[in-house]
């Protein structure tokens, strides 16, 4: 079954049933736990968030990671580890199997994998010539965020500021770039991309990712906002309501 149909059922299940809250589920080390890293600690994350005992996490295999990840992300659904590392060939019922261990472990409710041939090694032994296939393998972790979050009047963005690729891109120095727009919020249905430079909102020159938060740490359900963004390097306005 697709990504997306799965998926959206379960947003859906999230924001408007809740999530039951409980204490972590104990399970046998996986043979790839060297390789987790923690983004976020468990004892961070809202039991209302967590995978509950009786739930069973969704795993996904994507051939596209940045797309799909980014269709996560814009689902207020965030990344709280990963694990990656190159080895010999796995099953793919192995790779889902320490993937859901991974997700009762640190109680995340969807896992998102790739599985990629990198390079095959070949030498000789005593015994004659030998050719071994490798893989990289990745595999991130997500939880959702609150619901009270999800529900909250915002625009809609998530935005940081511009590294030097950005300037050099968009021949500028200040702006914030958009990292994220969630699916569904009034960014989305004004059309801000990913991608997206914004460099005045509601008449405020934006410099960079803290004059976003200044300029919108007052808007509350219906306010107005007008957004000045560049795209392309050709600057668009976008108006609409906080909701």
């Amino acid at each position: 079954m697709k990504l997306k149909s799965v998926f959206i059922s379960l947003l859906l299940s999230f924001v408007f049933l809740g999530c039951e809250t409980t204490s972590r589920v104990s399970s046998n080390r996986t043979d790839i736990d060297e390789f987790y890293k923690v983004i976020k600690n468990s004892n961070e994350i809202p039991e209302e968030c967590k995978l509950s005992v009786d739930e069973e996490p969704k795993v996904y295999y994507t051939s596209d990671f940045s797309s799909d990840l980014y269709f996560l992300q814009s689902n207020y659904y965030y990344v709280i580890g990963y694990a990656g590392w190159n080895g010999t060939a796995e099953s793919v019922n192995k790779i889902e199997a320490n993937a859901k261990k991974l997700c009762r472990r640190y109680g995340a409710k969807v896992a998102l994998y790739s599985y990629e041939y990198t390079d095959t090694r070949s030498g000789w032994t005593q015994y004659g010539s030998y050719a071994i296939k490798r893989y990289d393998c990745n595999i991130y972790l997500f939880v959702p965020y609150e619901t009270s979050y999800i529900q909250m009047p915002k625009i809609g963005i998530e935005w940081r500021d511009l590294n030097a690729s950005d300037r050099l891109s968009a021949q500028r120095n200040t702006g914030a770039y958009i990292s994220i727009v969630y699916e569904k919020s009034p960014a989305f249905y004004a059309n801000l991309s990913k991608g997206d430079i914004i460099t005045e909102i509601n008449g405020i020159q934006i410099l960079d990712s803290n004059s976003v938060f200044t300029a919108s740490m007052f808007l509350s359900a219906g306010s107005p906002v007008t957004i000045k963004y560049l795209r392309n390097g050709i600057e668009n306005t976008a108006a609409f309501n906080v909701y």
